[in-house]
């Protein structure tokens, strides 16, 4: 292939990337157009979909009253530092120039410049993600030879995982892009190793940490790099060089200062950078505690208690975000790495290695942190192709063939993001189909509808199920429906409409009781009917290329399928198929007494709070009800009384005890 054929070619995979980029940049805006709450339009800063997003939106904002990015949690204004400052310059700059020449104000309060300003952050992704393409263009010409490099691209350009980085106004397209370069960077000082490359390599990596602090991380290739340059030392003065070669320091430097450059807060502002008062979401020290915590002891993490997530990956993120082909063939070129032994790939299968051993064991949005490692996926799965096949034509090929899959479920991707979102859609149907004044219940956490449902128009009732059946265990009381009844009584029974999207049912993963419930609640029993489904699943032909076994964090924040039940019969068939449950709707103190002494014989906390006053449980919060339960499980007359001579009290329809 000649040299003008092979730019040919690679502009038109920059085309494919950058169509493939910019389809549906608008995705949920558009939903929003003409969404009003209470006669206000409503900005996609209000529907509040995309925590990570609305925190840098605020972020850039934050220039408007100073040089440094600050972030307000309650009351309390505190540096934002966990996700840098690079993505927010870009951010800013953007939004900037494309407010003077649109004529909306820059980060305004008003629907339309939020909406606007949102879009402006997911185009700095988008195109972050379409330089990436070329940057793993050059890292592929340097390990694979022009054919290969080309190979390389295309599979950068078709990977789902990038394509969904570049649909979100947040960090992660932009800290692929500056992986993929400063693992370029580190390929020149192993190749060249002159000083230049030694300070270009070092500014990269700065500039990646200034992105956000996982880009530490390739101070391990860059140190890498500078080993492999040397022959395998046999004894200390053999070492001696490698150690005190000026390079390594001097790229070392250039990190620290660049970074010091990008983010002045941590000069000027040194204490309330490092040892703030008060370090809340997106200050690193926050962050930091976060990922050393395990998965139970979070909202949306829980399904992957038990889990070893070194082995979810593979079967639940890399197929949806490179393509189980792909997966497949990257093992391979890793493998034949580790057998071959050649330094540039080498130092790229090691990175991965040790990356994957640090990350993957993190439950919280694995698909977005292998975004990073877009470039390594596509060189290595290009690798074994390069390495036996002769024929430069069946290269291409090969790896043609290769992107089929990525390539399908990329386009799947981007299909829904031309489709309505389906929370606004969900809100819309509440707003036009549930009566003044009805009565509707919403989950808790990411994705409520909350944020899209008018409080003046319907009475809520804000519940958190994930949390109800993360204390559900016992097998034999889940499937016979008691979980189920407690919870029914508890929430269902006080509303006629019930609103959720699909990841608060994650939880079915590793609760039998959750399992149980929503298998009777779409079933009919607990009296309600499915009335409105809103789906957003990836498909291409009619066939949907997800299913529940995908990762929570794949779907959640840009196309989760949202579903509206209506109450269709005040008695459950849930009652009447098991009678023995009815206990759980204490309409009689004698149920409640039962409740009671079931809870102290099976341990359950939900049985123990479903047995106490709604607002005395509203008061004193969950943590205060677990003490109660403590105690009363060491000393059942810990509350107040027991048996026969605790005090009952009428709390609507249901007898509870009488807490004070």
């Amino acid at each position: 292939m000649s040299k003008t054929a092979q730019r040919a070619t690679l502009a038109v995979i920059l085309l494919l990337g950058l169509a493939l980029q910019m389809s549906g940049l608008d995705w949920g805006l558009r939903s929003l157009n003409g969404f009003e709450l209470d006669g206000k339009p409503v900005s996609v800063m209000t529907a509040g979909f995309g925590a990570d997003s609305d925190a840098l939106h605020k972020a850039a904002k934050s220039f408007d009253d100073g040089p440094f990015p600050v972030i307000r949690y309650g009351s309390t204004l505190y540096q934002f530092n966990s996700y840098g400052t690079v993505f927010l310059y870009f951010y800013r700059f953007v939004t900037e120039t494309l407010a003077t020449v649109g004529g909306f104000e820059a980060f305004g309060d008003a629907a339309l410049a939020a909406n606007a300003s949102r879009v402006c952050g997911r185009l700095v992704s988008a195109m972050s993600g379409v330089v990436l393409i070329w940057i793993t263009w050059l890292v592929g010409f340097r390990l694979l030879g022009p054919i290969g490099a080309l190979g390389a691209a295309l599979l950068a350009a078709v990977f789902p995982m990038s394509i969904q980085a570049g649909h979100l106004a947040t960090v992660d397209g932009m800290l692929g892009l500056w992986f993929g370069a400063a693992l370029w960077g580190c390929l020149r000082v192993l190749s060249e190793g002159e000083r230049r490359d030694y300070i270009v390599a070092g500014c990269l990596v700065g500039v990646a940490t200034a992105t956000k602090i996982n880009g530490l991380f390739l101070l391990l290739p860059l140190g890498l790099a500078h080993l492999l340059r040397a022959d395998r030392p046999t004894s200390l003065c053999d070492a001696l060089p490698i150690l005190t070669h000026s390079g390594i320091y001097i790229a070392f430097g250039s990190c620290v200062l660049t970074w010091l450059l990008l983010t002045p807060a941590a000069v000027f502002e040194f204490s309330e950078y490092f040892f703030p008062k008060f370090a809340g979401p997106y200050h690193i020290e926050h962050s930091l505690t976060k990922a050393s915590e395990s998965a139970a002891t979070h909202r949306g993490w829980l399904h992957l208690e038990g889990v070893s997530t070194y082995f979810y990956q593979p079967f639940h993120v890399f197929p949806l975000g490179i393509g189980w082909v792909v997966q497949v063939v990257f093992v391979a070129g890793l493998v034949l790495a580790f057998i071959r032994r050649s330094q540039a790939t080498l130092l790229l299968a090691i990175s991965f290695v040790v990356y994957y051993l640090l990350v993957a064991r993190l439950p919280d949005k694995p698909i977005r942190f292998f975004v990073p490692m877009a470039t390594v996926f596509a060189v290595l799965a290009v690798y074994p192709i390069v390495a036996f096949t002769k024929a430069r034509n069946l290269i291409m090929t090969a790896v043609v063939i290769l992107a089929i899959e990525p390539s399908a479920r990329a386009y799947a991707l981007v299909n829904v993001y031309r489709q309505p979102d389906s929370r606004v859609e969900a809100g819309r149907w509440i707003q036009e189909n549930i009566p003044q004044g009805g009565k509707l219940m919403l989950e808790r956490g990411h994705n409520s509808l909350a944020s899209v449902v008018s409080r003046h128009h319907v009475s809520l009732l804000p519940a958190d199920l994930e949390n109800e059946f993360a204390n559900a265990r016992g097998d034999l009381l889940s499937e016979r429906g008691h979980f189920t009844a407690c919870v029914e009584s508890e929430f269902l029974s006080q509303v006629d409409y019930f609103a959720i999207t699909e990841e608060r049912m994650a939880i079915q993963r590793v609760r039998k009781a959750a399992k149980d419930f929503y298998d009777r609640l779409f079933a009919g029993e607990l009296g309600f009917e499915l009335r409105a489904t809103f789906p957003m699943r990836p498909s291409i032909f009619g066939l949907e290329i997800e299913d529940e076994t995908t990762d929570l964090n794949w779907t959640r924040y840009d196309h989760p399928t949202t579903y509206v039940f209506v109450r269709t019969n005040r008695e459950p068939a849930l009652y009447s198929n098991d009678p023995d449950l009815s206990v759980y709707r204490l309409r009689t103190w004698e149920d409640t007494q039962k409740l009671i002494v079931r809870a102290q014989k099976s341990r359950i906390f939900m049985f123990f709070k479903r047995c106490l006053p709604g607002p005395y449980k509203e008061r004193v919060g969950e943590e205060k009800l677990v003490e109660h339960f403590m105690a009363f499980l060491k000393d059942p007359a810990s509350l107040t009384g027991s048996g026969t001579h605790m005090t009952a009290v009428l709390d609507g329809e249901t007898w509870r005890i009488k807490m004070e």
